[in-house]
Order: C-alpha cells, then structure tokens, then sequence
C-alpha cells in the first residue's frame, strides 16, 4: 500500500462478531424456573457455540441481565413496546444499559402515579447505538432522574437465550444502519409532571416492587392481598424501596372490599402474547437477527502508510529512555492487552486499552443466585402460568 494510501477501519464489521454462549444451563433452567416461563413460550438455552445472532427461525435473543439487573419481566408492559415501536429497534438490539434507563422510567412514573408515555420519556433521553446495540443517555438539558446508572455489563452478550417471537406480540424488524437522529427538545420545566419526578437510585428491585409498580405479572389472580412498601409499620410511597433504607421492606395488605383483585388492576398494563402466535410453526431457515449487532457506526478512513519515518538520532536516544523508564516500572504498552468487554457509559466512549488486567465479575452459578429466588421475596409458585397467554386472539399484525 503506497504512502497516503487509505483504508477502511473495520470496527463496524467487527460488531458483528458476536461472542458465543458463556453461562451455565443451571443458571438458565433456574432463570426460566423462578420466573415461571410457560413451556408454550419455548426458552431455549443456546447450544455450544452460538452466539446471540444465533437464534433460529421464529424466535428472538434475550439476556440474563435483562431480567437479573436491568428489572425487565415478561410478559412486557404497553408502555414498554411502546419505546421500541417509536424508536424503531428490536428488542435483541436492546443493550441492558438502555433497558435499564427504560424500566427505571417506568418504575419512577408508576410508583409517582405519573403515566409513563413515550414523549415524556424523551425529554430525558437520547437514543444512541455502539457497536450495533441501542442505548439512552441523559439529555444534558433534562434533570437527572436516575442515580447510580450502570456503567458496564461484563460479558453480557454472552448471557444469552433464545424464546419464541411470540412472547413479544407484535412484529418487531431488526433495525438496520440507518443514523440515529439527534434530537433537540425544549425542557418541559414549567409542567407538574416534570417537577413531580424525583431522582431515585438504579437497584435491582424485589419481585414485589415490580408487581406494585404494574410493571410484573408474577401474581396469582385470586390473590386479595397486594403488594406495599412499609417503614416501622407503615405504608410508604413504593419508589422508596430504591433507597434500601434499614426499617423498609416489601410486604403486602388486604385489598378493600370496594377495590378489585391486583391482579385484574394491573393486567391491562401488559401486552400479553397470542396463543395462535406461540402455537404457529417457523418457517425453515435462519433465523431473522443474522445481522445482530450491525449498527450503524460509521466507518472511519485513515492514512496509513508502509514506509515508517526514519527517527533521528535525538528521538531514537529519548525513544530508548522511555522505554527503559517503563520497563522499569512496570508499564503495559497500549498493545499488551484490551479489556476483553466494553465499558459503556452515558458517554459511550466504547473500547480503549487495558492498563491492568480486570478480573472478570463470578457468573451465577445455578438458580439460588437470581434476583426473583430471594427467600425474603419469592415468586409466588403456585401461580399459574396459564395467565400470560391471551388466548382466542388474532396473530400479530
């Protein structure tokens, strides 16, 4: 290649690389076990080798940490496809950073009786893709709302599993390169609404906080009771679970005569999947998310050159110093090693070289260690899952 020569940087290409499955089949079978997955929805752990773009025909690629770290449950709430079907992007596509900005809106406007709708979302977000995965990051106009955001995933691409489309009962198109549009929106400051909302941490909240807040159907129908947050015996507004504070718990009361079931209260906040949806056979072939994890990055053009500059003798004496000054001390070159994962924050700065080696977070070994498995606050199993199908519905428009 001649001086001046240029070439394309292949990172977009290399998003596209996804790694293959790395997480135990006890840690799935307990996810699938204590969420109370229905056969009909047909979880499947990935096989050796697959990777997230792997799913076959008919079915769709989550992540563990969508549901034991970013709050997410199934089936999904309207609001929920609301987001996706406004921004335009798969639910495959969504990174657990994104999600998690996504169910803490949610959260805060339900347990703040606010109603969360997409405008109202927007005043605080921006959508933003790296390596082909969607995202929000704060408006830098907009009050901050939620404290302690996450900041990284360890190997969370690799925590993955397939589930029948039908779960999600709408037809979802897996976005492709198109740009993400900045957007620029005036500060709605003089609404009751915006003033209302109030900055609460990002937790991984008890399976009893998800269903007070609408936003989980892990409940029995016939249940009388409902789900309340108490300090020192008293009833607390639910977002103050976030906080973790030393007297609270989740707990649960009788409901009034004149008030009906929880369960039929908060039904009509989920999207729940079509029977004929989840009963149709899958057309042969690949499945649809081949492409998982091309986004549309641009592709940057840089000069290279095959002939490196002759060094005088003053830069190979200063060149020679600073190595030896390094080697000394113990220094990595930048070249030595890389985070072998992305660091993602609200600025997205993406990959950049390791100076020390970081130890990889343990992965959850087998059921006990889930979220929803805490002996403080189970999932009701007795619950029976026939409550999440929408039976005699039309397929998916």
């Amino acid at each position: 290649m001649s001086t001046g020569e240029y070439h394309e940087d292949l990172s977009e290409e290399m998003s596209a690389e996804l790694p293959p499955r790395k997480w135990s089949r006890a840690t799935f079978d307990g996810l699938v076990q204590n969420l109370r997955f229905p056969e009909t929805w047909g979880a499947r752990y990935p096989e050796e080798g697959q990777t997230a773009a792997d799913a076959p025909a008919g079915y769709i690629t989550l992540f563990w940490d969508f549901f034991c770290e970013g709050n997410f449950r199934l089936p999904v709430t309207k609001f929920f496809l609301e987001i996706l079907g406004f921004y335009n992007i798969h639910l495959s596509q969504l990174h657990p950073i994104g999600l998690v900005r996504v169910r803490h809106f949610e959260f805060m406007c339900q347990t703040m009786h606010i109603e969360p709708t997409v405008p109202r979302f927007r005043f605080f977000h921006q959508m933003h893709c790296t390596h082909g995965f969607y995202s929000f990051v704060q408006r830098a106009t907009a009050k901050k709302i939620l404290l302690h955001p996450p900041k990284s995933f360890h190997d969370w691409k690799q925590k993955n599993f397939f589930i029948k489309a039908g779960v999600i009962p709408v037809r979802m198109v897996l976005r492709g390169k198109e740009d993400v549009p900045v957007e620029t929106l005036r500060t709605p400051s003089d609404e009751n609404w915006y003033q209302d909302l109030k900055e609460i941490p990002n937790i991984v909240l008890p399976e009893k906080a998800l269903v007070g807040a609408s936003m989980s159907l892990n409940w029995k129908m016939d249940r009388d009771d409902k789900p309340v947050y108490t300090e020192e015996g008293h009833v607390v507004s639910l977002y103050v679970v976030a906080y973790k504070r030393e007297k609270g718990r989740m707990g649960t009361i009788k409901k009034k005569l004149d008030e009906e079931l929880w369960y039929h209260r908060i039904v009509r906040n989920f999207a729940l999947p079509r029977d004929a949806d989840l009963s149709a056979q899958p057309a042969a072939g690949i499945g649809e998310l081949s492409n998982l994890g091309i986004g549309p990055e641009k592709k940057k053009r840089v000069t290279t050159s095959n002939v490196a500059p002759k060094k005088s003798d003053a830069e190979k004496i200063q060149s020679s110093k600073a190595k030896n000054v390094g080697e000394k001390k113990g220094m990595r070159h930048s070249s030595d090693n890389w985070c072998d994962y992305v660091v993602v924050s609200d600025t997205f700065e993406g990959l950049a070289p390791a100076v020390t080696i970081r130890r990889p977070e343990p992965e959850p070994k087998d059921s006990t260690d889930i979220p929803p498995s805490n002996p403080e606050d189970p999932i009701d199993l007795e619950s029976s899952p026939e409550h999440l199908v929408q039976r005699g519905a039309s397929k998916r428009k």
